[in-house]
């Protein structure tokens, strides 16, 4: 699997690593607490031998697999990091369809293969706290991407999968997508959250919403809405 680079980040909560994954550089991260040791993965886009260094470095025990939504690029390395390590994969019920089809859309679009992608452990509801040590994210569903795209909110920042990107937005041209749902989420679940937050998104650079508020032209078109 093809890897691009990694970040680091320090929050005043938590320490996350990004890594770039795969022909679409999907954004994969650990987001883990030192006090606690504890650590979860968001979307496994790749091979898991980086994560498993980096864990083993900064002595980090990887709780469970969390995954935006269920597009090949965001769960291609999902089955190979369990593999490894034994532990729940999350996942919203309403992706579980687009899910189960990523090993045909990943050969489709880029003549790779998924061969190991394992059941879902347990499926996202909306307000679920994921508890990691002491603090925790809140499960968001934002669909429109996808129908059962979340986003993870808690401790200063937001991990929003393909629902907004620096300076654009995610597509809502595939099947089961929807624009109008994608607006609505935008508005309704992301806009009323404090705007001196962190946005680490599934593709691209880290943002914060003050920024999208203020620059991102699709944001800026869609406040003019009535959802």
């Amino acid at each position: 699997m093809l890897y691009k680079g990694k970040t680091f980040q320090t929050l005043k909560t938590f320490k996350i690593i990004r890594y770039i994954f795969g022909p679409l550089d999907v954004n994969t991260y650990l987001i883990g607490d030192d006090e606690s040791g504890e650590c979860y993965c968001i979307d496994p886009g790749g091979e898991p031998d980086l994560i498993l260094e980096d864990l083993e470095e900064k002595k980090w025990k990887l709780k469970g697999i969390l995954l935006t939504h269920g597009h090949f690029d965001h769960v291609a390395g999902t089955g190979n990091l369990k593999e490894k390590i034994d532990v729940p994969v999350y996942l919203h019920r309403k992706d579980l369809e687009i899910y189960k089809r990523a090993p045909d859309s990943m050969f489709k679009w880029t003549g790779l293969t998924i061969n190991n992608l394992p059941d879902i452990d347990f499926y996202l509801e909306e307000n679920q706290e994921i508890h990691i040590g002491d603090k925790a994210l809140v499960v968001i569903h934002t669909p429109g991407h996808t129908p059962g795209s979340v986003s993870f909110y808690g401790g200063g920042c937001i991990f929003t999968g393909d629902l907004i990107f620096k300076g654009t937005v995610g597509r809502a041209d595939f099947p089961g997508s929807s624009f109008k749902e994608l607006i609505k989420s935008i508005i309704e679940k992301i806009l009323p959250l404090p705007e001196e937050i962190e946005i680490f998104p599934g593709h691209g650079d880290t943002t914060d919403l003050k920024t999208e508020i203020e620059t991102n032209p699709y944001i800026r078109e869609f406040l003019k809405y009535e959802i």
